[in-house]
């Protein structure tokens, strides 16, 4: 009792906080009031016509369509039956930015808190991310950036407010999106970048090509010191700090993680359960514990609550100690809430600065479960030995004219050697567990990059490109398993055919986004649009032809699917289910599986399809970690329903493809 007591103790001050907040908040706009903002909301709106064509003042295509959402969002706004707060500002602050904006003014540069938009290259459509600008801001001068990850249910403003110090009875004014924080005086002067990342998607697949997106736009529209790129984040965004850390090693100089959660397998809707040899695989891929060995040139601070269960910030804390690393654990006497006590007054915002990369270090190590995510400092992988495992690849400059090179499933590969600390004049060996190279005297004063491959059955590298492959092969961006889709644009098409039109469309609705709390929506066209353009070529195929598809309905009812049928190694028709010489029977039994797609090559295509109508209700009941192919039935509906399959449940088939994306 006492326990529930003080863990609902912060969460009450934060409340008592925010209303105290909203008692001094000026009052929301009567009626009258109302319809003077929305006349201004219309001025404003003349004024940016949605087609550049019409409006060449505004060059910038990233300012027109932030300044345009922005209207949008505020004439929803102003549309609410219960408003709390005064958007007049919010309006003062549009009218201003449009009228620098027509006077060819980037209003992005001015100091302060800005809500920008870009357009997703993953759904095509608009979504948020927050910057700060530093007081002072010149952009002559190059300046540190901090990625600022915000956690489940909250927002970027929200984070980068948190981030700056402001005391959260002052930011929930901003879940109105009536305010933002101002950057208070005395902050470091930094970039601040908070990607939106579809909401609670969470910060892998769609959720971290977004945060990518992001910080690659930023790095374009301001002057960034690449050197001095760092990341934090609390909760699911402490998770994603160590995530995107960790997976791309080359581009952070330091992280500070708040009560983040960095091994599944402690998590308790998988802890103590049976698992599956690929789940086994996916708690890795999810895990940053798992992606440690990474952390070599990485500095870690991890802050989390003494009441918020330590187990996983000590996890994190032994997988570095483990490969001879420091991560210090700052505790704090609270529960999750632990961004209030670690952001207090900016300090992790001012220790984030002090980093700068190591740009060409000696010794450099990676591990990788992803063929996607295959580079480190001077390491890339170009092709696994098997995708089911995970690769290694650590290598040291012993000397001016000696490297020593580590492999383990690891087949292709690239090394960009760092020229300041190898020889100009004498030969280079790469020195191999069992065979040594030498790169001659007159290559080494050259180009550093040296690619290197070796046959799977032999042990003895060799210099040059690992050589085509006939037919298909896994690879970066075409190696499964079946949530690897989601790094990538996706099209939902669903069959119009065997009359179960209305059911396929409402299936695909809900495949269009992840879950229902996150904010992407994918573009969603039936069988026979789809074909329409494939077979006619022209615009529409040049904008849809590139994406990754995702079929809902069987060979009867999806005619694209009919049509790559004799190509994909599991067919489905009406009453059958097909995988090699199996057959499974039945109006329950139902597949998922992904495959290089055969109308597109280069990208993938994600079949849902079922025998019969129950096959699309019970897919909903699938588990979370899921391999290349799950073939089931009603013996998946069985409870407990967690995100592994567990003791009880059972799949009809399921496994992964073997390298040239044969059944195994």
């Amino acid at each position: 009792m006492y326990r529930r007591l003080a863990a609902a103790l912060p969460l009450a001050a934060l409340l008592l906080a925010a209303a105290a907040a909203r008692a001094e908040d000026p009052a929301p706009p009567d009626a009258q009031a109302r319809k003077a903002l929305l006349a201004r909301l219309d001025k404003i709106r003349d004024l940016l016509p949605d087609s550049p064509r019409r409006e060449r003042k505004i060059k910038h295509n990233l300012l027109r369509l932030s300044l345009s959402q922005d209207e949008k969002r505020l004439r929803w706004l102003l549309g609410r039956k219960r408003l709390r707060c005064d958007p007049t500002p919010e309006v003062r602050r549009l009218e201003r930015d449009v009228g620098q904006a027509r006077q060819g003014t980037a209003t992005y540069h001015r100091p302060g808190v800005h809500r920008l938009w870009h357009r997703s290259r993953l759904d095509g459509r608009p979504h948020p991310f927050v910057v700060a600008v530093p007081r002072g801001y010149r952009p002559a001068r190059r300046y540190p950036l901090v990625l600022m990850l915000h956690g489940s249910g909250s927002t970027p403003m929200l984070a980068v407010g948190r981030l700056l110090g402001v005391p959260d009875g002052e930011l929930l004014k901003g879940r109105e999106r009536c305010d933002r924080p101002r950057i208070p005086a005395g902050r470091a002067a930094a970039i601040i970048v908070a990607p939106k990342a579809f909401g609670n998607a969470r910060y892998r697949g769609a959720g971290g090509e977004d945060v990518r997106d992001v910080l690659r736009l930023a790095t374009r529209l301001y002057r960034v010191d690449r050197g001095r790129v760092t990341v934090t984040g609390l909760s699911m965004g402490g998770t994603g700090a160590m995530e995107v850390a960790l997976q791309n090693p080359r581009t952070y100089a330091g992280a500070v993680a708040l009560c983040g959660y960095f091994d599944r397998r402690l998590d308790r809707s998988t802890r103590g359960k049976q698992l599956q040899p690929w789940e086994r695989r996916m708690m890795s891929v999810y895990s940053p514990v798992d992606w440690a060995e990474n952390g070599l040139h990485l500095p870690l601070l991890l802050i989390h609550g003494k009441r918020d269960g330590m187990k996983r910030a000590v996890a994190m804390k032994a997988a570095y100690k483990r490969h001879g690393y420091l991560a210090p654990i700052e505790e704090h006497p609270v529960g999750h809430d632990v961004w209030t006590p670690g952001y207090r007054d900016g300090r992790v915002l001012e220790m984030l600065v002090k980093h700068r990369r190591v740009r060409a270090p000696k010794v450099d190590t990676f591990t990788t479960w992803r063929a996607r995510t295959n580079r480190s400092h001077w390491i890339t992988v170009r092709r696994f030995a098997d995708h089911d495992r995970r690769a290694r690849v650590k290598a040291a400059v012993v000397s001016p004219e000696l490297v020593r090179v580590e492999t383990e499933n690891v087949v292709g590969l690239r090394l960009d050697l760092p020229a300041a600390h190898l020889s100009s004049t004498r030969p280079v060996k790469l020195r191999f567990k069992f065979n040594e190279l030498t790169l001659p005297a007159a290559r080494a004063r050259g180009a550093r990059t040296v690619e290197l491959w070796r046959q799977g059955t032999t042990r003895a590298w060799q210099l040059g490109t690992p050589p085509a492959a006939a037919g298909l092969r896994k690879g970066p961006g075409l190696s499964g398993p079946l949530d690897d889709i989601y790094h990538e644009p996706i099209m939902v098409v669903y069959g119009t055919g065997g009359g179960q039109r209305k059911r396929l469309r409402a299936a695909a609705w809900r495949m269009r986004r992840l879950h229902r709390y996150a904010t992407m929506r994918y573009p969603v066209v039936s069988d026979s649009w789809y074909l329409k353009a494939l077979d006619r070529g022209g615009r529409r195929w040049a904008r849809f032809g590139k994406r990754a598809v995702i079929l809902i309905g069987n060979e009867a009812e999806n005619s694209v699917l009919a049509r790559m049928g004799p190509k994909l190694p599991i067919r489905v028709t009406a009453g059958e289910v097909k995988i090699g010489k199996q057959s499974h029977r039945g109006p329950d039994v139902g597949a998922r599986f992904i495959y290089p797609n055969p109308l597109a090559p280069g990208r993938y295509v994600m079949v849902l399809a079922g025998a019969g109508a129950r096959a699309y209700k019970l897919a909903r009941r699938l588990p979370s970690y899921l391999p290349d192919y799950v073939i089931f039935n009603e013996q998946i509906n069985k409870k407990p329903r967690t995100p592994v399959l567990g003791k009880h449940r059972r799949y009809l088939a399921a496994g992964t493809f073997d390298e040239q994306w044969r059944l195994r």
